[in-house]
């Protein structure tokens, strides 16, 4: 039987096999253009990485939270470097840059990631996806495309840390 960890590696392996494949752009500033490339690139990232952000009642096995939390338990002697992923996870988490929507409705850029997965991509919510109609698609880009490389970012560093710590899919 598999455990946290390994179905964490393993899905991580499998994640930047797509994040290699669909390069995107780093953007210079917020501001950057982007092409469609990048913006397909961004939404398939977004939508591989929710087992990783999500943490509501039933948080996936792989969640950035229950992993990192879990290394702690596991690997003490790192605690502290664990603990600066979490709060740094929670940092991002948190951000509440809002932008206006073309009826005057504030959302900040969790709301916009949400309405992106849940909305557009995994379900159709019609709520959610009037909000995308809504929102100029530069602007959920641009938001977006923050989300994305920062949380990759947070997931590739816990899998480097998990593989340090002898975390492999054999034994």
């Amino acid at each position: 039987m598999f455990s946290n960890f390994q179905l964490f590696v393993y899905t991580v392996d499998e994640y930047k096999r797509f994040s290699n494949f669909l390069f995107v752009k780093e953007p210079n500033t917020i501001a950057d253009e982007y092409s469609e490339s990048d913006y397909v690139g961004i939404q398939v990232r977004l939508m591989l990485l929710r087992k990783y952000f999500s943490n509501g009642k039933n948080p996936e096995n792989v969640s950035f939270k229950r992993i990192v939390t879990e290394a702690i338990a596991s690997f003490p002697n790192i605690k502290n470097e664990l603990n600066e992923l979490l709060e740094e996870f929670d940092e991002i988490e948190k951000q509440q840059v809002e932008h206006l929507l073309s009826d005057g409705t504030k959302l900040n850029i969790y709301s916009t990631i949400e309405d992106s997965v849940y909305g557009l991509y995994l379900h159709a919510e019609k709520r959610r996806i009037e909000n995308l109609i809504k929102t100029t698609e530069a602007i959920r880009f641009t938001c977006i495309r923050q989300y994305v490389l920062a949380i990759e970012n947070l997931v590739f560093r816990v899998y480097d840390i998990l593989k340090k710590c002898g975390v492999t899919l054999v034994g």
